[in-house]
């Protein structure tokens, strides 16, 4: 079987977001919260939350790693295992390609899947890391002078 792909956007700002997608990711703390924002915008569509401190594990699946945002292994294993313990193989961390060791070392032996970031047009998205873990989705286009982000998600990430 033939693994299926889908979009998914993020953005700071959230009118910024294409509209017609059927995945999207928010901040759901942080200076940039917006996920309540993104629901409200897009109703029908599936949206991911992304937690940039590492305690809102109840309501984000997505833990975010990188400057400025989580950047304690202490705070990204705790925050995994929370969400592993709320609801059960749902816990995705997002780094960058150069930090996805790092962070596979740091949740050794923890459940996860990871959301990766390579802005070069390389997909990574339905392989493995070296520990096994699942990579569901790759940030192909975007950055800091983008509207909006795109990833290419597996279909079945949700």
């Amino acid at each position: 079987m033939t693994a299926q792909f889908e979009p998914m956007y993020d953005a700071v700002t959230v009118s910024n977001l294409p509209p017609g997608g059927v995945k999207y990711a928010g901040y759901v703390n942080g200076k940039y919260a917006n996920h309540a924002a993104i629901v409200a915008r897009f109703p029908k569509a599936r949206v991911f939350g992304i937690d940039v401190l590492g305690t809102e594990w109840q309501d984000a699946s997505i833990f975010d790693w990188e400057n400025f945002d989580i950047q304690s292994a202490a705070v990204l294993r705790t925050a995994v295992s929370n969400r592993n313990a709320f609801r059960p193989h749902t816990a995705c961390v997002y780094c960058d390609r150069d930090n996805l060791d790092e962070v596979e070392e740091i949740l050794g032996g923890l459940w996860h899947v990871n959301w990766i970031s390579t802005l070069d047009g390389t997909d990574l998205t339905g392989q493995t890391t070296h520990s096994g873990s699942l990579i569901v989705a790759t940030q192909i286009k975007g950055g800091v002078h983008a509207a909006f982000d795109t990833s290419n998600t597996l279909v079945s990430w949700s």
